[in-house]
Formats: C-alpha cells, sequence, structure tokens
C-alpha cells in the first residue's frame, strides 16, 4: 500500500517546568509527541520557555510502553483542549476579546485532528497568518 508521504517531526518539544522524568507521549504545555504534519515551513509553534535556553527537542519516540494517559484520551477532549487553548492565544497574543476570539474561531480557524494513533488523540487549531497581515 502506497499512500502520501508527509514527513514531519512527532516531537517537538522544551523542558518542562518541573524536574525528573515525564511522559511526553501525550502532548503538553511544553510540547511533546504532536505529530503535526501540516506544521512546515513557516509555521510558527508557541511553547513556554522554562528554562533557559528552552532546551529544545525535536525527533520522534520509538516503542514505549503505553500508560493509563492513553486510555483516558478522547478526540473530545483534544478538541476542546484545542478550542481553549486557541482562544487563550487569541486573546493573550492578538488583544481579541473573548468574544472576538470566539467569533474569528467560529469563521476562520480549522481544527485538525493530528493524532489518533498509540493511544494519543490530539487536535489542533490552525491559525492563517494572513488574519493578522
Amino acid at each position: 500500500m502506497h499512500g502520501p508521504v508527509r514527513p514531519h517531526f512527532g516531537t517537538i518539544g522544551v523542558a518542562p517546568d518541573h524536574p525528573g522524568l515525564l511522559d511526553s507521549r501525550p502532548p503538553s504545555s511544553f510540547g511533546g509527541n504532536i505529530d503535526n504534519w501540516r506544521m512546515g515551513i513557516g509555521t510558527k509553534l508557541f511553547l513556554p520557555i522554562s528554562l533557559p535556553g528552552a532546551m529544545l527537542s525535536l525527533g520522534d519516540l520509538g516503542e514505549a510502553a503505553p500508560s493509563e494517559v492513553y486510555k483516558q484520551s478522547s478526540l473530545d477532549l483534544a478538541q476542546v483542549d484545542a478550542f481553549r487553548k486557541a482562544r487563550r492565544f487569541l486573546m493573550t497574543a492578538h488583544g481579541l476579546s473573548e468574544d472576538e476570539a470566539i467569533s474569528l474561531l467560529s469563521v476562520a480557524v480549522d481544527f485538525g485532528i493530528t493524532q489518533g494513533v498509540d493511544g494519543n488523540r490530539g487536535a489542533h487549531a490552525i491559525i492563517p497568518k494572513a488574519l493578522f497581515a
């Protein structure tokens, strides 16, 4: 079987704000297993920087044991999370009111499913840069 080739970094992240080992397979505020093939040249990914230098990490994950987190993952929760984070981004980075952000999300922003395998469920908001030109 042959399908479209859409290369992408599976994992993109920075050091989190807490010490110790962590599971990066479910994406979190620091990044993680994002698996978004839509991120290409010109894409901007906003992640909070918790440590000097950010300690950016790119790549993909090998075989890792699943955890209880994956059993509780759903596309519904991922979609709600993507909506809330996109709304907060529009309000904080672009100064929109909550009503303006919600209106823009409903008419101009595309939400896509970017992860549905290996126990993860991911949804992302795709906000065209042209909206702010």
